[in-house]
């Protein structure tokens, strides 16, 4: 099944962690980022993605931010939430 989740990092390092924006082309099959919102102390950030299966997201996202940052993430309710972009899988 096909959603929409946000991701939540609590950055430790933000200098590597930037730098991991270079591996997000390469995400699983079936996971593709549509959205990023870093703060502007860096200490925080969050990613807007779409995924069929959110354990594959985690344990490569997970995988790949070891050490710089905690993660959260949930399944956007997408009949309540407001702002969200229209993607052609939903459409």
């Amino acid at each position: 099944m096909l959603f929409v989740c946000v991701l939540h990092h609590d950055v430790t390092d933000w200098l590597r962690f930037d730098e991991l924006g270079a591996d997000v082309p390469h995400a699983p099959d079936g996971c593709q980022s549509l959205a990023y919102f870093p703060s502007r102390d860096h200490l925080q950030a969050v990613c807007l993605w779409r995924c069929d299966d959110l354990a594959t997201l985690r344990g490569w996202l997970d995988a790949k931010t070891a050490g710089l940052s905690t993660n959260s993430y949930f399944e956007i309710d997408e009949v309540h939430a407001m702002g969200l972009p229209k993607l052609a899988a939903h459409a």
